[in-house]
């Protein structure tokens, strides 16, 4: 159980760890306007066996970005570490990453009848002395160990600290002639987290049933420091034309805990197979438990308490009417932690009580060979969040707003095509709309920031003509959506087309090719506003034309 799962469950991203043959590759790339960068990937692995494994990775970005006097800086280092003997296997990562935005990226909050034309994508609307500075760094041990041919435990531990300083501007547009109030506000932030896993995974053949069975226990801590102080003087501008004079001048404030929060979850299930795995089934469930505090900035007083625990279940079946055909259908349950207000709020840091979201899918997957198609039914509920602007306040304020479910059906395609071309992607048809809101104020109207057609299709082809040339290509249409729950501000549909290409050199010194990319996103430079998935009220300018080169060489 983490802080950020969803009902479904998570994204687990897997370390680079050093494969059996030396690896020595320097990347070095160029990105609009001016921002150039290198990447070092080296790995080595020692032993008899190549049972000992090293695996480093360092980047570093500098440059002018292509929004219009915009500079990031990005620095990257992390180490994998890992060990494979006959029945044990153990990994070490230490990772670090820095990035500075000046000035710092920021949305803006929009009305009825407020928001205007869209402007170039270039335009940067933010006052140059903001900025969003990030230090992150973490370090973890996994290990695992086969205790039978057929049962493996297996354990975890790490920590992180995140350390965020940022002066920025909540921008409020007051007409649809793109005239906007800036508030400033500087806000240092530091979250802190330790988590660890464990568990044991068996397979048992019991004649013709097959069981494959996990028992798995975890605990997340984490805690917040913030420190917020906003400016009593808004500033005006317009978006067309921004002018923001000189800085506040806001002192820094010092951090005070804000909030903590204690997960744990421990969890049973089992997947049973019949007939060579043509009938699977798994049976789950989980018992889940979120204590959450938040604490006043001011007086370190405690000012919310949450403790909850419940008792979630999962069940799926899997049947295999032909060797290339699975049909599955899918319910589960999560407890999930409330949602915690950010920046550019009234109430930033305040927590929300925990919630059980639930999640029922029924689908199709098809192996034709060389390309495998999916479609899926789906339905999701879970809460969300309103925004309100209190008279006499600079700042909204974030509330909860009662439950969203989301209905939707989605299709994706993945394979060889032909021999040399190649297609990912899909649709998705989403029917989100709020139930049981708050006094039934939205109830029936559209979620916001959720569009109800979505088609992304990337496609490449190795041309016939150039030896070592691969054509690449994509396609990203995001339907009509609003920017707020009351449905009063819509959002047009937009579409982006990317292209680019990929070249094998073969050089005289080098026994690999040098692979170059180029790639050009948003190749025509539509000019678009997205509405904000997670914040009401919320929208942003799309990224204009960007231009993106590379080369990657092995010695």
């Amino acid at each position: 159980m983490s802080a950020a799962s969803g009902v479904g469950g998570s994204v687990n991203l897997i370390t680079k760890q050093a494969t059996d043959q030396p690896l020595t590759e320097i990347t070095t790339s160029y990105a609009s306007t001016s921002q150039f960068g290198s990447h070092l990937d080296f790995g080595r692995r020692y032993g008899s066996e190549k049972e000992l494994g090293f695996r480093f990775n360092g980047a570093y970005r500098d440059g002018t970005v292509e929004i219009d006097r915009q500079d990031q800086e990005i620095g990257l280092a992390a180490l994998n570490v890992d060990y494979r003997g006959e029945s044990v296997r153990l990994s070490a990562d230490f990772d670090y990453a820095a990035t500075n935005n000046s000035p710092g990226g920021a949305r803006l909050t929009v009305g009825p009848g407020l928001l205007p034309a869209v402007p170039d994508g270039t335009t940067n609307y933010l006052p140059s002395w903001s900025y969003v500075d990030t230090n992150t760094s973490l370090a973890m041990v996994r290990g695992e160990v086969d205790l039978t041919k057929n049962i493996t435990a297996y354990a975890a531990i790490g920590a992180s600290d995140a350390e965020t300083s940022q002066l920025l501007t909540n921008f409020r547009f007051l007409s649809a002639a793109g005239d906007i109030r800036a508030t400033p506000f500087i806000q240092p932030l530091d979250r802190m987290a330790v988590s660890g896993q464990a568990g044991i995974r068996a397979s048992l053949d019991t004649g013709p049933i097959d069981h494959a069975i996990s028992i798995d226990a975890s605990a997340n801590s984490n805690e917040t420091k913030l420190g917020n102080i906003t400016s009593a003087t808004p500033i005006f501008s317009n978006i067309y034309n921004p002018v923001f004079g000189p800085s506040p001048g806001l002192p820094k404030p010092k951090l005070a805990k804000n909030n903590t929060a204690d997960l744990e979850s421990y969890g049973f299930a089992d997947t049973i197979s019949i007939l060579d795995k043509r009938i699977q089934f798994t049976a789950g469930i989980r018992r889940q438990s979120i204590v959450a505090d938040t604490f006043d900035l001011s007086t370190g007083a405690l000012a919310t308490h949450y403790d909850t625990a419940k008792w979630t279940p999962a069940y799926m079946l899997v049947v295999k009417p032909w060797r290339n055909v699975s049909l599955y259908a899918n319910k589960a349950e999560g407890l999930l932690q409330g949602d915690l207000v950010g920046t550019g709020f009234t109430n930033t840091g305040e927590a929300f009580p925990p919630y059980l979201a639930k999640q029922r899918e029924v689908g199709v997957k098809v192996d034709w060979g060389t390309l495998t198609t999916t479609l899926a039914a789906f339905e999701i509920t879970q809460p969300f969040l309103i925004s309100v602007q209190q008279q006499g306040q600079p700042l909204p304020t974030a509330l909860p707003g009662g439950e969203q479910r989301n209905r939707g059906l989605e299709f994706n395609v993945f394979g060889e095509l032909t021999r040399d071309t190649r297609l990912l992607g899909g649709f998705m048809l989403m029917d989100a709309e709020y139930i049981r809101s708050q006094d039934g104020l939205v109830d029936g109207n559209r979620a916001y920031g959720v569009p109800e057609v979505q088609v992304n299709l990337g496609g490449e082809w190795d041309a016939s003509f150039m030896r070592g040339l691969t054509l690449t290509g994509r396609m990203i249409y995001t339907g009509e959506t609003f920017a707020d729950s009351a449905n009063l501000v819509p959002v047009d549909a937009w579409t982006r087309v990317d292209l680019g290409a990929r070249y094998l050199l073969q050089t005289a010194w080098l026994k690999d090719p040098t692979v170059i990319r180029l790639a050009v996103e948003n190749v025509f430079d539509k000019d678009f506003w997205a509405a904000e998935i997670s914040r009401d009220s919320q929208v942003y300018l799309g990224a204009p034309r960007t231009y993106l080169l590379s080369a990657t060489s092995k010695f």
